[in-house]
């Protein structure tokens, strides 16, 4: 994918979903990203290797997996004391409690569809010289740099379609949230468009949240490099029952009867030159997140007034112990 065409922008946080129907060799991609651009207009280019039919997706569904993929949680009751008594706030403001509780030539350029969808411009394109397809885009306001220009020649060449999607921003925010996008496409193997321009900067901190939905555990590998293995591990990879709100949120597209899903995190500051497929794997041992501690604070009164009652009592008490003791040992005269 390259994002950034119109003016550059950068991708924070992208959200993606594949379901792999086996059966027909389909994949439904769906994808949700968050921007930052300070240019009026973005635009970005998604590959797919046949023909792609664009809808609207749910975003629900992203929160749908979450749910699935949640660790569990183990509940930890921790006491606390919790001073009380009418003098807390001056004891407070003395320091001594310590905290508060609180249309082109189609021998070269096909224009395959064009429609609007979730906010997006969307064009289906299919081109059968780079240069061509660089001059349409360049007449439409994309900037071909020559890394994208590259780019592109990598899957003009295999006889893929490029999405062109265009976004005008309503105002002059600097983040911005794309609706999710459904993507589907006949391919012999699952596969995510990671490839990205040569010239995209590193950027730190930046997170791909992948999820494949298919009838086992799957492992992802670099598409170019001789089935290298990728290297965003699963995170989550186990049988599950789906639930109503995931089916709601994917109206159209069926489900495996079976359904694994599997959850990969990417953090890479700078991606793999290769786009990313996925094959069934050997390993049928499930991943899950370990559990996440729920701390429970429970609180149990100590009125701290009393240490400056007991101490004057015990002082008292023990001057008159003492004083009885001295009496007792003075001399009786007769």
């Amino acid at each position: 994918m390259a994002p950034g065409v119109l003016e550059r922008a950068a991708i924070d946080h992208e959200g993606a979903l594949i379901v792999w129907d086996r059966a027909h060799h389909v994949e439904h991609f769906v994808r949700t990203a968050l921007f930052e651009s300070s240019g009026h207009s973005f635009g970005f280019l998604v590959p797919t290797p046949a023909r792609p039919t664009l809808a609207d997706a749910d975003p629900q569904v992203f929160q749908a997996l979450l749910d699935i993929t949640l660790p569990p949680v183990q509940e930890k009751v921790e006491w606390v004391p919790r001073p009380v008594g009418i003098t807390r706030g001056w004891l407070l403001d003395l320091g001594i409690l310590p905290y508060r509780v609180g249309g082109s030539r189609r021998d070269v350029v096909t224009i395959v569809e064009e429609k609007t969808v979730a906010g997006l411009d969307a064009t289906v394109l299919l081109a059968s010289d780079t240069s061509a397809l660089a001059n349409w885009l360049t007449v439409r306001g994309f900037d071909l740099r020559p890394a994208l220009k590259q780019w592109l020649r990598v899957y003009v060449a295999k006889g893929w379609h490029v999405v062109a999607l265009r976004y005008d921003k309503p105002d002059s925010r600097k983040e911005i949230a794309s609706r999710a996008l459904r993507i589907t496409f006949p391919t012999e193997q699952p596969i995510y468009p990671y490839l990205e321009p040569g010239d995209t900067p590193e950027r730190q901190g930046r997170v791909l949240d992948l999820f494949v939905v298919a009838e086992g555990r799957v492992e992802g590998v670099l598409a170019d490099e001789k089935s290298t293995p990728w290297d965003s591990r699963p995170k989550f990879a186990a049988p599950t029952a789906l639930t109503n709100k995931l089916t709601a949120a994917l109206p159209g597209v069926e489900l495996p009867a079976n359904a694994w899903v599997n959850e990969f995190v990417d953090y890479a500051s700078k991606r793999a030159e290769s786009d990313v497929t996925f094959r069934a794997s050997e390993s049928t041992v499930e991943v899950r997140k370990p559990p996440v501690i729920g701390r429970t604070v429970k609180f149990y009164p100590v009125p701290y007034e009393l240490p400056f009652v007991f101490v004057p009592l015990a002082g008292w008490w023990w001057w008159r112990w003492r004083r009885g003791s001295r009496q007792q040992a003075l001399p009786r005269q007769g």
